[in-house]
């Protein structure tokens, strides 16, 4: 158990270092039946989740302060799961994968997409080991979607996904003579009862800017991690990188060392930490709108204090390893490029987006994400930025699907929103909790 322990630091603290290198129906204005449903939580970049036994010492929702999970089910909350999508991967790999799980089906990348970006259409089978077993995932058996960081993307993208389908794949597949993904067809909106993003890349974040070297470079973090746990014969069953689509095999672990000397895979321009940057997150909120029959909740953190000179740096208990980026973040002012290379090989063009500002209401940030960039998601409109329809939540509040409600602003690093690295208070984590499963379990308005 200590050995496991510690591990869980030094896997909590390269994760870290990571980061830095409508119409409405009178039924659903007066019921909020959130309880009726399982809630599905989803990790961030370089998270884990049930499918790996590592979690069962070390909830990826809780990390040092204790299982969040097990906290919930003792309130009550008894139907929590938590899904374990590749730590690595794109939004849209990470939301088939989800996906699949949830369905306990293969993983479907997509016929267009799997051409686009150079790897295999198909990923692994989920089909005797579904993530909720049992469960007839439907239009009246819904689920609850939590996601922590790149979770956030990942479950709206995710949600986008089941309700407007994606033509191009549908097309793609009968051109190879195989059957699209249901996830691709479309009609599914309902299937999906709330989406919560907690310290969520909603609007990307200026750290891939401040931080432009480190960004593709942290993949070498994962390289002497891969070592450490080879060395110590340990790798098994720790983590899972799940890049079976780049033709890694997670079930040898050398496979690891030789992906992370030969970071190929950062070529193809379909990993996560390519998707933090402000102007793919603008490209994506185009795409994804809010739908009318679910419930939005967004939670930021922030660790950061302004200073006299207008600038932000950290509050005291911000964990020792993301001060620097919280000074760097809070002083960090641009405007973006605009534009950003999508699809690898022959297949590789530029995409095009209007620059976004990064100016003093981006300065406030967690150590990994601006606090402006974790709550509602926003799209460029000309010269505008239009923002999805939200409002201030309180308990007094009746609560309508279709729109954002923003929660109160836990003073915490990007960590210390899922437990943190000893700076959090296990009983502050748990009644921020309390207080937003209530909200999304919420039976009267």
């Amino acid at each position: 158990m200590e050995k496991n322990r510690i591990l869980s630091i030094l896997l909590a603290l390269v994760f870290t270092v990571t980061l830095a290198t409508t119409s409405i129906s009178a039924a659903s204005q007066n019921n909020f039946r959130g309880s009726q449903f399982p809630t599905v939580m989803v990790h961030g970049m370089m998270g884990w989740g049930d499918y790996e036994s590592f979690n069962k010492t070390v909830d990826y929702y809780g990390m040092t302060s204790g299982s969040i999970r097990k906290h919930l089910k003792g309130e009550g909350y008894h139907d929590l799961y938590e899904a374990s999508v590749g730590p690595l991967s794109s939004g849209w790999d990470r939301a088939c994968e989800l996906y699949a799980q949830l369905t306990g089906t293969r993983v479907d990348y997509g016929a267009a997409h799997s051409e686009k970006y150079g790897h295999a259409r198909y990923g692994r089978d989920y089909s005797k080991n579904p993530l909720i077993p049992g469960y007839k995932w439907n239009a009246n058996n819904k689920v609850n979607l939590v996601g922590h960081s790149f979770g956030a993307t990942t479950i709206r993208l995710m949600h986008d996904m089941l309700a407007d389908g994606r033509p191009e794949e549908v097309q793609a597949a009968k051109k190879a003579g195989t059957s699209p993904s249901p996830l691709f067809t479309g009609g599914k909106r309902d299937y999906v009862y709330s989406i919560t993003t907690i310290s969520g890349t909603n609007n990307g974040t200026s750290y891939c800017y401040a931080y432009p070297i480190l960004t593709p470079g942290s993949v070498h973090v994962y390289q002497a991690w891969c070592y450490m746990l080879s060395a110590i014969g340990a790798s098994e069953g720790i983590h899972d990188f799940q890049l079976d689509q780049f033709g890694i095999s997670a079930n040898d672990r050398m496979s690891w060392l030789q992906i992370l000397n030969n970071t190929d895979f950062l070529s193809h321009n379909d990993a996560g930490i390519y998707d933090f940057e402000v102007d793919r997150a603008m490209k994506l909120n185009e795409e994804l709108q809010v739908q009318p029959n679910t419930f939005y909740f967004c939670c930021a953190g922030n660790a950061s204090q302004k200073k006299p000179d207008g600038t932000y740096g950290p509050i005291n208990k911000a964990f020792v390893v993301l001060k620097p980026f919280i000074s760097r973040m809070g002083s960090y002012l641009a405007t973006t490029k605009g534009s950003f290379p999508v699809g690898y090989g022959e297949h590789q063009t530029t995409a095009t987006v209007t620059p976004t500002v990064i100016d003093e209401k981006w300065l406030p940030n967690d150590g990994f994400v601006n606090v402006i960039a974790e709550q509602v998601p926003f799209r460029h409109s000309g010269s505008k930025l239009v923002y999805d329809p939200s409002e201030t939540y309180s308990d007094s509040t009746r609560l309508r699907p279709g729109r954002w409600y923003v929660m109160p602003v836990y003073t915490g690093d990007h960590l210390g929103t899922v437990g943190g690295l000893g700076t959090e208070k296990a009983s502050e984590v748990f009644a921020y909790y309390d207080d937003l499963f209530r909200a999304i379990y919420r039976t009267k308005n």
